[in-house]
């Protein structure tokens, strides 16, 4: 599935709309994601950080490795992550606080790149860096409050409708 989801981003087959803004252009990212999930530890040899730093490098200029720097970038991060999880004290509520927002992380992935667009918008009429910054947590905070609402929304359709049966086999 991960290969097919670079297959589509290189040919991208739907001229109408950009298949990164679908799940489908990030078939990589979800299959790393499933596939973490199982394995639970992330482990790497210091050269294949090198070789992530490296690719994620190029990936600025070349669109064969622009194709790889999200999942590049995805493990960088997970791997600064987890050094930082055991080298830096967390206070209860900070940890507490991204196991609640990892509970919605599917959601704000899904819903991220329907809103930005719109919100992207903002930035031009904002000279300077910090306008990037106040946009980026409009668009952080925006897609946080929507994936909120959309879990809420999915358990109770989940409640009426295993009231109804209508997820029997």
């Amino acid at each position: 599935m991960a290969v097919f989801g670079y297959m589509l981003e290189l040919w991208q087959p739907f001229g109408f709309i950009n298949v990164n803004f679908t799940p489908l252009g990030h078939l990589p990212i979800i299959c790393f994601a499933i596939w973490m999930s199982y394995k639970k530890e992330l482990n790497l040899p210091f050269y294949a950080l090198l070789i992530l730093l490296v690719t994620f490098y190029f990936s600025q200029d070349n669109l064969y490795f622009w194709i790889v720097s999200d999942i590049t970038f995805l493990i960088i991060s997970l791997l600064l992550l987890s050094y930082s999880l055991f080298k830096v004290s967390l206070t209860n509520w900070f940890s507490r606080f991204f196991t609640h927002l990892a509970h919605f992380s599917l959601y704000i992935f899904l819903v991220n790149g329907f809103l930005r667009r719109p919100i992207i918008k903002i930035y031009h009429f904002i000279e300077g860096w910090w306008g990037f910054l106040v946009v980026g947590i409009i668009i952080l905070l925006v897609s946080v409050v929507i994936a909120v609402f959309l879990t809420f929304i999915e358990k109770k359709l989940r409640v009426l409708f295993e009231k109804n049966n209508l997820f029997a086999n």
